[in-house]
């Protein structure tokens, strides 16, 4: 849940409207990282994670009980004690959540992307259709990159202006 009136370029959760920014408004379910790995049955010492308005934003989506999904959560979570203060998961399923489907269907036409399964990984511009540990060096440099830039993409923010 947000805490006290964090609306900045923080996704709020809920089972409501998601709020981006003060203008942008979804119809979607997503989860932060605590919850969508206590949904796939990891466990993971996040005690020395936070999610803050600086951060760059990740956007899994997923399904529940894809292994690969697992996978790359299992990773994330690996990587947070050196890249978690870099980087804020939201997380949609998109299996059992129909809007979350639809979104991530409006999402990867606007990349010009074909969606074919999940996960689809999203960090700035660059996507990643699937999840391989041969990914793992690449996610870190641009989460690195993304949070480093001066001009962050975030493609749900952008999604929104293009409408």
């Amino acid at each position: 849940m947000p805490r006290n009136n964090e609306i900045k370029k923080v996704l709020v959760i809920g089972s409501g409207p998601i709020v981006i920014g003060q203008a942008a408004e979804f119809d979607y379910a997503g989860t932060q990282a605590c919850r969508s790995l206590k949904e796939e049955g990891i466990e993971a010492d996040l005690s020395g994670y936070k999610e803050t308005d600086d951060q760059i934003t990740i956007y899994l989506f997923r399904g529940n009980g894809c292994g690969f999904c697992k996978n790359f959560l299992t990773f994330l979570s690996s990587i947070v004690p050196e890249y978690g203060k870099y980087f804020k998961l939201e997380s949609y399923e998109v299996w059992y959540n129909k809007n979350n489907n639809k979104l991530l269907k409006e999402v990867s036409e606007f990349l010009e992307q074909d969606a074919k399964g999940v996960p689809f990984i999203i960090i700035g511009d660059q996507i990643f259709p699937g999840y391989a540990s041969q990914y793992d060096d690449a996610i870190k440099q641009t989460i690195l990159s993304l949070y480093n830039s001066s001009e962050r993409y975030d493609v749900l923010v952008e999604l929104e202006k293009a409408k």
